[in-house]
């Protein structure tokens, strides 16, 4: 095992969590949503209902890519990152 890819890989892990994090802390944030407040003055605003569908694609994007690091976990720990 290459100890670099190991410590990669789990910086890796780990920014994944953080941004689950942020989107759970999203959740608070949409529910203070006023849907009607940004009418006229030709301002629009996302719906509370648009900003749920949003965050639920961006969990599942991001679901995606965690899916595919634990298919690949054997590679990412055993070969040098390359950027």
């Amino acid at each position: 095992m290459n100890s670099r890819a190991i410590k990669k890989y789990g910086e890796f892990i780990g920014a994944m969590d953080m941004v689950e994090e942020a989107f759970r802390a999203v959740d608070a944030v949409i529910e203070l949503v006023d849907d009607g407040a940004a009418e006229g003055g030709g301002w629009t605003t996302p719906s509370r209902d648009e900003l749920k569908a949003l965050r639920r694609k961006a969990f599942e994007a991001l679901d995606a890519v965690r899916v595919k690091a634990k298919k690949h976990e054997g590679d990412l720990v055993s070969r040098e990152w390359a950027v």
